[in-house]
């Protein structure tokens, strides 16, 4: 992977409660907006704005497992400007609302572990939450 797009992922995963705008991270990593749109495109089969709105689930639903957090403080860590813009979002990406699946992973994490060097599938919502670009 080209090292800027590598950089800028990085980035993007630390700085994702921030508004991050393509013109922004270009400028960042010595880019123009174009090139860095076709670099960015290029290295992850996505578009920036799709990348960065997966950056920002993916942290929302490792942080709804925190239940000390309210689902508003989550959305407002994850960069959205909103609690209904991050349901929409979280709901069209996981298929669940965030209270949903904060409960359906509560419920995960009481059952028993499984013992080590046991195979079997893993849940399904479970196998959503890892995937990546």
């Amino acid at each position: 992977m080209d090292y800027r797009i590598e950089h800028a992922l990085k980035f993007m995963e630390v700085h994702c409660d921030r508004h991050l705008t393509v013109p922004l991270i270009a400028g960042y990593f010595g880019l123009s907006r174009s090139r860095f749109e076709h670099l960015f495109t290029r290295e992850t089969g996505t578009t920036f704005r799709d990348g960065l709105r997966e950056i920002r689930l993916s942290r929302g639903s490792t942080l709804l497992a925190d239940a000390r957090l309210r689902i508003k403080e989550v959305s407002a860590r994850c960069g959205y400007s909103t609690t209904s813009s991050f349901t929409r979002a979280f709901e069209k990406r996981f298929g669940l609302s965030p209270s949903r699946f904060r409960r359906l992973s509560e419920n995960m994490s009481a059952l028993p572990q499984t013992p080590m060097g046991a195979s079997g599938p893993a849940p399904q919502h479970i196998e959503q939450t890892n995937s990546t670009f």
